[in-house]
């Protein structure tokens, strides 16, 4: 190979001795030694290096070797295996590919126990005309605070559903479903022989006179009264990631659920304070309810499942009876929320 070597034409041939392979060297087309995989010795030199046809012999050849020097593989700077190839813009450029969100709908199936209670009220729309505080020979039903009134507790209640998710970006996504409730309470009251009891409306002249068995607070027995809802709700709302990695996270959810109640036993205290009873027709069927969450979320080192854990609140918005009687119940769940999805 006729080779340039300093600016000085040559026309010597530049060949392999057995020797270069043993020493593990290569001529490129510059005419430049180059080391591969060479066996742990003393640094080589240009004194020890055998004799190279074409290259040692010539004072070109010696000044090569003389500018970069080998040395022995134990070395850091050992020069070994070396790539050569250009780099533009467009190489570095097409190489970055970034990360595209995958927006596919997650579903979920999750249970909440729940404890149950609620919170009465006055009815502020009542019309003061037949105001339940109105009632004679009865002490107690002047008071204002209904909940001083009554004797009631939490009992333990129950959340099934399932819903999914669709992802706006990273941190945020939708989510939506179908759920069922089941809230419950007790109300402690006395068996009585059967009278009737009365309940102002508003808005209505004659009052209603159901007959009933409970009293609230004298009667010859104490018994509890256990009152529950069995309703389905569609949750609509937003889960927001607030810290952590896409396997590991704490995040944040909340809803609104617009609420069917599909069955029911209640039963509602009279204007005077003095009965309970059941008047099915005072029920709201129609409410809304939202719910508020914090969870941690954990998916599994297969990547196929998906599991979330936390806290969660739900309250109802509207009153559970309908606006003519004159208290208001508002429903409230307190739960630890435990969900479960795949992933695909």
């Amino acid at each position: 190979m006729s080779t340039a070597i300093d600016g000085r034409e040559t026309s010597q041939q530049i060949d392999m001795l057995p020797e270069a392979p043993a020493l593990g060297l290569q001529v490129n087309k510059a005419g430049i030694l180059i080391a591969e995989k060479t066996e742990p010795t003393a640094p080589a030199t240009i004194d020890n290096i055998p004799a190279i046809s074409g290259i040692n012999d010539t004072e070109a050849g010696k000044d090569i070797l003389k500018n970069d020097p080998l040395k022995s593989p134990g070395s850091s700077t050992v020069r070994s295996n070396l790539v050569f190839y250009p780099l533009t813009i467009e190489s570095v450029t097409n190489s970055y590919k970034a990360k595209k969100l995958v927006k596919k709908l997650v579903w979920e199936l999750y249970f909440t126990p729940t404890i149950s209670y609620r919170k009465l009220g006055v009815n502020k729309s009542f019309d003061g005309s037949v105001s339940p505080f109105s009632a004679s020979n009865y002490p107690f039903a002047n008071s204002r605070d209904v909940n001083s009134e009554v004797t009631h507790k939490p009992d333990m209640g129950l959340e099934l559903g399932i819903s999914t998710g669709y992802p706006l970006s990273k941190h945020l996504r939708l989510i939506g479903g179908l759920q069922f409730n089941i809230n419950r309470y007790d109300i402690k009251a006395f068996a009585y022989y059967g009278e009737q009891a009365t309940i102002n409306l508003n808005g209505v002249t004659d009052p209603l006179t159901p007959w009933t068995y409970y009293r609230n607070h004298d009667g010859y027995k104490s018994d509890w009264l256990k009152n529950y809802y069995f309703s389905v709700s569609a949750p609509v709302g937003a889960e927001l990631r607030v810290l952590g990695n896409d396997r590991t996270y704490f995040g944040v959810a909340g809803t609104v659920q617009p609420t069917y109640i599909v069955k029911d036993r209640a039963f509602l205290i009279s204007t005077d304070y003095k009965n309970y009873v059941e008047v099915p027709r005072l029920i709201r069927h129609v409410n809304v309810n939202t719910s508020f969450e914090t969870f941690i979320s954990y998916t599994s080192r297969t990547n196929k499942t998906r599991w979330q854990i936390g806290p969660q609140v739900r309250y109802q918005v509207l009153s559970s009876y309908k606006n003519p009687y004159p208290v208001k119940e508002n429903l409230f769940d307190f739960g630890l929320k435990i969900g479960v999805s795949t992933n695909r």
